[in-house]
């Protein structure tokens, strides 16, 4: 899950207020130095 949510800015998607959960578990994930460690540098990139 947190690989596509990852991903979903670059395709401009933006979640509605109503997934506020599910924002925030993103974001813990996204804070993970191992999730950060798995990203390739492209996948870094979408986030620059």
């Amino acid at each position: 899950m947190a690989p596509l949510l990852w991903r979903l800015p670059k395709y401009g998607v933006e979640l509605p207020a109503q997934a506020r959960a599910v924002n925030t578990y993103a974001e813990r994930i996204f804070s993970r130095e191992s999730f950060q460690t798995s990203l390739t540098e492209a996948e870094r990139e979408m986030r620059d």
